[in-house]
């Protein structure tokens, strides 16, 4: 049988999943020093997982910038060739009413109507609509939970007023506390 230290080295050596199937005993934390030696190897692991995570960024970066390169490359070109192909296709719905595309072999090309651009100064089309038209005003009512919460008392998942009613629509339920491990 395997002494303690025998452990912790094979477990620092073929790392936790090797060490569960290599032994029928897992490690386990018997003191200060064993708990220890946990932390410090969730230290190493977020130090390796901060190093992946700086070499992705950095590499996302550089395919970033590549594509943005090749897009505005793209944009460039497609705004050469319609250039080209807007007084051909001027030229050729010249005169038709319905018509307003070509289709040809690789795609189509033609003019699509826009909407007008709307823009709203909304101060002043609120105070129209106010003394105008009241009906199209949008008055919303919430409830001020925050504050209103600071005057309820919490019993049994319910929640209960000052003067002992309890208040509808509203519930809570206990969780338990949640382990966590923080390293420095």
């Amino acid at each position: 049988m395997q002494t303690a230290a025998e452990k912790i080295e094979v477990f620092e050596e073929q790392g936790v999943n090797a060490l569960a199937s290599a032994t029928d005993e897992r490690f386990k934390v018997k003191d200060l020093s064993g708990a220890e030696w946990c932390l410090k190897k969730i230290s190493r692991a977020k130090v390796r997982y901060e190093e992946i995570k700086a070499y992705v960024e950095s590499e996302k970066a550089k395919l970033d910038a590549f594509l943005a390169d090749a897009k505005e490359q793209f944009d460039g070109d497609k705004g050469y060739f319609e250039s080209l192909l807007m007084p051909y296709a001027r030229e050729q719905l010249e005169g038709q009413k319905k018509k307003k595309s070509i289709k040809l072999p690789s795609g189509t090309i033609g003019f699509k109507a826009m909407p007008a651009e709307i823009k709203k100064d909304d101060e002043a089309l609120k105070a129209f609509v106010k003394e105008s038209a009241p009906e199209f005003i949008e008055t919303k009512e919430t409830v001020k939970w925050g504050e209103f919460k600071k005057t309820l008392t919490a019993v049994d998942g319910r929640f209960i007023t000052a003067d002992g009613e309890i208040v509808d629509g509203v519930t809570f339920e206990e969780k338990p506390d949640v382990f966590y491990s923080k390293i420095n």
